[in-house]
């Protein structure tokens, strides 16, 4: 299947099925109500643009090879690189942005190190404030980097805990089981709020590290 048509219709269907919903609503929310997510450029935005919809910031600008150009009110896509460090810095300037999101596109596609890497650059090229990044691993494959998937797609998955603190940012990262018919019952999302050191907000982490609906969920802040 890879990144084509058909997967992107499977994904749609998979966002709207009310165990995902529940899951990714109360992440989406929480951040949401910090103002730094008001205008948000979404690396990795595939076709779905999950964040415009159900995060509703005031501007989204999204970025992916496979964007669909578009040019409205509050609501942009652009037909490029995500991992161009200076191509996000040009838009984040133009449009005056505060935060990234990734949902399941950086953290999934590359590993760890060039993940890590890839955050402090945009920290360090770019003046947005926090990037809210969505992974996850599979129980059945815990401890693996990479796990293959529906489609065909081989993914890397994310540890649930913080390996070695950045000079650049404070992390929060929280595990959310999310079962789902695409991609199986084992499924346990992994969330991670980089925050830029020199702008942290304590309360947008103390919220975000209160998304603990049982004992099952690990939290594992940092700075």
């Amino acid at each position: 299947m890879a990144y084509d048509q058909d997967f992107y219709k499977a994904y749609a269907a998979y966002l709207e099925e009310p165990r995902v919903r529940a899951v990714h609503d109360r992440i989406l929310q929480t951040v949401s109500a910090s103002p730094a997510f008001r205008r948000v450029v979404d690396l990795g935005c595939g076709q779905g643009n999950e964040f415009y919809h159900h995060g509703k910031p005031e501007l989204y600008v999204g970025v992916d090879n496979n964007a669909i150009p578009a040019d409205k009110p509050g609501f942009k896509t652009v037909a490029a690189n995500y991992r161009d460090a200076g191509e996000i810095q040009k838009l984040t300037e133009q449009f005056n942005l505060g935060a990234a999101v990734s949902l399941f596109s950086i953290e999934c596609t590359a590993p760890r190190e060039d993940n890590r890497a890839y955050y402090e650059s945009l920290f360090e090229k770019t003046g947005v404030q926090a990037i809210l990044a969505g992974g996850f691993y599979y129980e059945h494959a815990k401890g693996k980097e990479t796990v293959g998937e529906a489609g065909g797609i081989i993914s890397y998955q994310t540890p649930e805990t913080i390996e070695t603190a950045s000079g650049c940012f404070n992390e929060v990262r929280i595990t959310l089981p999310c079962p789902s018919t695409l991609f199986g019952e084992d499924v346990v999302e992994v969330w991670r709020l980089l925050q830029r050191r020199d702008q942290y907000d304590p309360q947008l982490a103390k919220n975000f590290a209160a998304l603990v609906p049982s004992p099952a969920i690990k939290i594992t802040p940092t700075g």
